[in-house]
């Protein structure tokens, strides 16, 4: 595993605050940035986090982006202005406070490839640990968990009500 201060670094803190039919919406924090990101469904989620890899410039994609038009590839590099990795300007113990109404994680990217992410979670309830190879799976682990969350809860209300 990582050491302390490198997970901080490279941990994504997904905090899930509600679920609208399908969607279910949050904010995401880095310790790259002061505030959290807003995401209001899972496509906005996964945007944001190749957004977060692509700043930090880890973990490194596998590919670069070839271009056929020789004018667009000369003035491609023109739009990473900043070739260095950026700040931090929170560290770990910081986004652990962080927590989401309904599902908090920490997800960690380890690579890049296919155009996908693998990496692992951490539920901050729990402590369960997941593997993920691509955003499906990654997705597929965030819904079944808020799923039996769900279920939890409305199973505690109806024994609460007895």
């Amino acid at each position: 595993m990582e050491s302390r201060e490198k997970q901080g670094n490279t941990v994504i803190r997904i905090c899930i605050d509600g679920k609208e039919e399908e969607n279910i919406f949050g904010t995401i924090h880095t310790s790259y940035k002061k505030e959290g990101i807003h995401f209001y469904d899972i496509v906005g989620l996964l945007t944001e986090i190749d957004k977060i890899t692509d700043e930090r410039k880890f973990p490194n994609k596998m590919f670069n982006r070839r271009y056929l038009d020789k004018k667009i590839a000369r003035t491609s590099h023109l739009h990473n202005v900043e070739d260095k990795e950026p700040d931090c300007v929170r560290n770990i113990s910081e986004l652990n406070q962080e927590y989401g109404k309904l599902v908090t994680v920490n997800l960690y990217v380890n690579s890049r490839k296919n155009t996908s992410l693998q990496g692992y979670m951490i539920f901050a309830d729990t402590g369960r640990l997941e593997k993920y190879e691509s955003e499906l799976e990654l997705i597929e682990v965030i819904e079944s968990y808020n799923n039996v969350k769900d279920n939890h809860i409305k199973e505690q209300m109806v024994l609460d009500a007895i």
